[in-house]
């Protein structure tokens, strides 16, 4: 069985959730994808696997084929609110592995599908509550846009362009 992890979380969690992993399934082929600061603490855990950095050399659009190349049959990703943005939470699901699983800040394991939102809204739920009300009036506002803005803006203005393509051609 060919797994990765992506321990994107903060140093002493991901050690932990290596060291489960590791005896959790401890004939699959492990590929860590690991945070640059937390390399060196996670070393002697992850001896036998396959350790990358957590930062694409090139492109995103390259590392993302590069993983799906890969053909991953289970990949783990650290669903732990931090305070940095990790972007490999997203990667994870568009890596077209068979199986990916998320582990909460609880330890909890859940499957990640995209058809399924609830498994990971939870996680989305939680993370507002740490954001600016800037932040959250941009999100209402881009909502409002998308959806109500354009109903409103569709409904005021149609009648002014049937008008203007009822026209007479000009002479």
């Amino acid at each position: 069985m060919k797994a990765a992890m992506m321990l994107t979380t903060d140093g002493p969690r991901a050690l932990a959730l290596a060291k489960k992993l590791r005896s959790e399934l401890p004939n699959a082929r492990w590929t860590a994808f690991v945070r640059d600061d937390d390399r060196e603490l996670l070393l002697p855990v992850l001896a036998g696997c396959e350790v990358r950095r957590d930062k694409p050399h090139g492109s995103k659009v390259r590392f993302l084929r590069a993983l799906r190349s890969e053909k991953y049959d289970y990949m783990v990703v650290a669903w732990h609110g931090g305070e940095r943005a990790q972007p490999l939470r997203a990667v994870a699901l568009l890596s077209g592995a068979k199986d990916t699983v998320a582990v909460d800040d609880r330890g909890r394991h859940f499957a990640v599908r995209w058809w399924a939102p609830w498994t990971w809204a939870e996680h989305f739920v939680r993370r507002l509550g740490q954001a600016s009300v800037l932040r959250l009036l941009r999100l209402c506002s881009n909502v409002y846009r998308a959806t109500v803005g354009r109903v409103i803006a569709t409904a005021v203005l149609a009648p002014e362009w049937l008008r203007v393509r009822r026209l007479p051609p000009a002479r």
